[in-house]
């Protein structure tokens, strides 16, 4: 995977196949430590702890229909190959939490890529889940949540395709907001 976006939307698949209802994803760039930290936690059914010391395998999964699991290897790979680190915390009955942090500025760091248009196609293809995305650079944080959007639409679907689309031009405008400096303001 080329670009962070990418992962982030396996590991919400992976949220989605552990039952997930609601999940968290995290995006803090501190310009000034030179670090970009993406943590991605979830509600689902959790991991033992046999489960998570093997989750990095090159084909470790859970799942019982496609016995083949390389998101997290590729993961761990982006992390370590710019200096940085993975790790996982995870519970059975209590969810899952994964975390990576990169170095930012490292040459081989791979780009955020578009993370509002990996938010609209999670969402429509998955309308039943609460998302959470926080997103932080230094001092200043975006945040949008499913539950208040919900809260707005009523009855009408997350998946609905004119709400996916407002979805991804919010999400879009404010990332691209968040990314510039104050002086470019």
């Amino acid at each position: 995977m080329e670009e962070l976006a990418l992962h982030i939307l396996d590991l919400m698949e992976n949220a989605l196949e552990a039952q997930a209802s609601l999940i968290l994803v995290e995006v803090c760039e501190d310009r000034h430590k030179g670090c970009l930290q993406v943590v991605i936690q979830d509600d689902g059914r959790g991991m033992t702890r046999e489960q998570v010391e093997g989750v990095f395998g090159p084909f470790f999964t859970t799942r019982e229909e496609r016995p083949v699991g390389l998101g997290l290897a590729l993961w761990r790979q982006a992390a370590e190959s710019c200096g940085g680190r993975v790790w996982v915390d995870s519970s059975p009955g209590k969810g899952t939490l994964v975390g990576a942090e990169f170095q930012l500025g490292h040459v081989d760091l791979p780009p955020m890529g578009d993370l509002a248009g990996t938010l609209a196609v999670f969402l429509g293809g998955s309308p039943q889940v609460d998302v959470v995305l926080s997103y932080t650079v230094d001092d200043r944080n975006w945040r949008f949540d499913t539950r208040q959007i919900r809260q707005v639409l009523g009855q009408v679907p997350l998946s609905h395709p004119p709400v996916i689309r407002w979805i991804r031009e919010y999400c879009s405008e404010n990332l691209a907001r968040l990314g510039r400096s104050e002086e470019d303001d």
